[in-house]
């Protein structure tokens, strides 16, 4: 769908004016989106696999877990398929960001899949700037990633900057170059192999 036959469709739960914001700018924040009680559920439900991963010593099929995870300090770096591990995942990812992608990308939305990083605030969690649409399985562009930053975990109150403007206008950076992965591409198959 083009973005005038995708703001002729009535907006869900963002206003017209984020719509259009998104579609000029390529990016979108919204603060305040999520209901205050339905955040409290997903931070509840969040501490509670955060404390579950205490008694896992290395990644597995649920829990990505840093080097440095213990059980006296655990150092969750992801939650994998968190929807298909409690149902108030599942709830959140098919109501309201199910609505979001709906207001962006048409009412056509189909829900690929989900995964929950969590960011500690030191340099190991860095994540330099990239694009991820050469890992998606697609060949429709027309496809979002949609992530929250709840400020209960914000090391302080500056704007984080998750987004660069525009950036899906750009062209995509090349995965192969010479015939061998870039290392961002062999990075990302080690850690899924």
């Amino acid at each position: 769908m083009t973005p005038d036959e995708i703001l002729s469709h009535p907006p869900r739960v963002l206003t017209q004016e984020q719509r259009e914001h998104y579609f000029e700018h390529g990016y979108l924040g919204v603060d305040q989106l999520v209901p205050a009680a339905t955040l409290a559920e997903l931070q509840q439900v969040t501490d509670a696999f955060v404390d579950e991963s205490r008694s896992v010593a290395e990644s597995d099929a649920r829990f990505d877990v840093a080097p440095e995870h213990c059980a006296d300090a655990p150092v969750l770096r992801r939650l994998k398929s968190p929807d298909e591990q409690h149902d108030v995942y599942w709830n959140f990812a098919t109501g309201l960001v199910a609505d979001v992608a709906a207001d962006l990308v048409g009412p056509n939305v189909t829900f690929h899949h989900s995964k929950l990083n969590f960011k500690w605030f030191d340099e190991s969690d860095t994540v330099k700037w990239h694009q991820d649409i050469q890992f998606f399985p697609h060949t429709n562009y027309n496809v979002l990633t949609i992530g929250w930053l709840p400020r209960r975990h914000r090391h302080d109150q500056r704007p984080a900057r998750c987004a660069r403007p525009i950036a899906r206008r750009r062209p995509l950076r090349p995965v192969r170059r010479r015939g061998q992965l870039d290392r961002h591409a062999q990075r990302r198959r080690r850690r899924w192999s």
